[in-house]
């Protein structure tokens, strides 16, 4: 609760200068709202005003501000003091002082750009194209220092990427959200100023549309020139990049097909080579989307022809593609270019496996479609050839002739230990039948017996059975159902876990 003497203190008459100091100091350090009222005194000079406006809170600021006359000066004081933020700006705009509210804009928190765009639009109307851009610049404008990665720990460098990659992702979506409404701006900010190369990527990756004139002004971050130093590692990495553009925008290729020429040509002159030390797949496939160099191409042939899965393969990402995947990625490239000679492509079919040689049927014509099927052909007959006979169980019919049905099913039981394919065939017929007994059950998965509908009635028989008046058992089975059994638990070890079984 405020104390009177503060309310009487903001408009005590006959203040001397320290006295007013002193006020200035005492509200705004007990009483914060109070030194708008403060603001509002008659006897006080710029000096004094300035003052109040550096112990005021940021919130407070326009609304001191507005009880005096406008005054660059103090607005200056305010800036300095408090930094720029929405509510400087929009007053700014409302003493009619454009070209300072346009670079207070451009200097605002990031987070303070959706703020100050909403209140704009819903005080002045639509953002004018120079706020528009302050506002772009304002989110893509880092202000807190890098961190020092070469005093980090390996674990700590790599928190310290990810962040660094969320905060630009961050940042590029709120330049976005500014971006995609104001198409006629895109070529002015892809051609012009510091943020030119941090539009052209927020473009090219977000854009639905682009025009020639807009993609060709994006050249810059296609053909990453600022990449090239002649390490040839480096240079694989620009190949790739520039085709995964040109992937996104097909059109590159008849707007700057010489442009797309220099970076293959540039790669070659840095050391980059199909069968060079530093190529991995991405770059093959790279080459074979830039290049129309038939020399180039049939190297690349050859790099796939001779390419040998490594002992172990990691993948940058969980989700990411196999060995086999980029081969035939690399693959469909090569075939989907005329300039491949075709007569290499038919030599290279015979080492291909079949994702590969369905990239080549898929994108190959003729001659060379119908040798790639024929390809495939030979090897699913040889796998057909090569796989072992499945040990088949007996029908129930075949079973009810005989004279121990439990103990030919039982016979079966050791298959389950064999391969996938067998294990599934046997698991299958084992459920399936009507002569499984419970001894029989329990050998078997558990996730698999608890989804069988042909078994549902003995499988609940058996539960009840474990379980019987023990409470504590039933409530097992509700956790127990809640999370599937893992594949490699069999009936009896579930069962067993319910508390013992009888």
């Amino acid at each position: 609760m405020e104390s009177p003497f503060l309310a009487a203190l903001v408009c005590a008459p006959n203040l001397s200068r320290p006295q007013l100091q002193g006020v200035i100091a005492t509200v705004a350090a007990s009483a914060p709202a109070r030194i708008v009222d403060v603001a509002g005194r008659s006897d006080l000079d710029d000096e004094l005003r300035g003052e109040i406006i550096r112990r005021a809170s940021r919130y407070l600021v326009v609304d001191v501000l507005e009880r005096w006359p406008a005054a660059p000066a103090l607005l200056e004081v305010a800036a300095e003091a408090h930094g720029a933020f929405a509510g400087l700006v929009l007053y700014c705009e409302e003493q009619g002082w454009r070209d300072r509210a346009t670079e207070l804009a451009s200097q605002v928190d990031v987070d303070d750009v959706d703020h100050l765009a909403a209140r704009w639009t819903r005080n002045f109307g639509s953002l004018p194209p120079v706020i528009r851009i302050a506002l772009i610049q304002a989110a893509l404008t880092e202000t807190a220092p890098r961190p020092q990665l070469a005093e980090m720990s390996e674990w700590e460098e790599q928190q310290a990427m990810e962040q660094l990659a969320q905060e630009t992702r961050r940042r590029a979506g709120k330049a976005w959200q500014l971006l995609e409404p104001a198409p006629e701006l895109w070529e002015q900010l892809t051609r012009d100023g510091e943020d030119a190369g941090h539009v052209r990527r927020i473009l090219l990756d977000r854009a639905e549309r682009l025009t020639d004139d807009v993609l060709a002004a994006c050249l810059p971050e296609v053909t990453k020139d600022d990449l090239r130093d002649g390490d040839a590692l480096f240079a694989g990495v620009r190949l790739s990049q520039a085709a995964a553009r040109v992937r996104r925008w097909p059109r590159l290729r008849d707007i700057a097909p010489a442009e797309l020429r220099r970076v293959v040509q540039e790669a070659v002159e840095d050391g980059w080579a199909p069968d060079g030390r530093f190529t991995r797949w991405r770059g093959l496939t790279a080459l074979a989307e830039l290049s129309d160099d038939t020399a180039l191409l049939s190297g690349a042939v050859a790099a796939t022809r001779h390419a040998t899965k490594p002992g172990y393969v990691t993948r940058q990402r969980q989700d990411g593609p196999s060995w086999e995947e980029e081969r035939a990625g690399t693959v469909a490239a090569l075939t989907a270019n005329p300039a491949t000679p075709r007569s290499e492509l038919l030599a290279l079919l015979p080492v291909l496996d079949e994702p590969a040689l369905l990239s080549v049927e898929q994108h190959g014509d003729g001659v060379l479609r119908a040798a790639a099927r024929a390809q495939m052909d030979g090897l699913r007959r040889a796998a057909e050839a090569g796989r072992p006979e499945l040990i088949h169980v007996p029908s129930d019919a075949e079973l009810a002739e005989s004279e121990d049905p439990v103990a030919e099913l039982r016979g079966h039981l050791k298959y389950l230990r064999a391969r996938a394919e067998q294990r599934d065939t046997t698991c299958e017929a084992l459920l399936r039948s009507r002569f499984t007994t419970p001894d029989l059950l329990r050998a078997l998965p558990a996730h698999r017996v608890l989804d069988s509908a042909e078994q549902a009635e003995l499988t609940a028989n058996m539960i009840a059975d474990v379980c019987g008046d023990d409470a504590a058992r039933w409530e097992a089975v509700a956790g127990h159902l809640d999370t599937p059994p893992r594949k490699t638990v069999t009936f009896e070890a579930w069962l067993s876990t319910l508390g013992g079984t009888r």
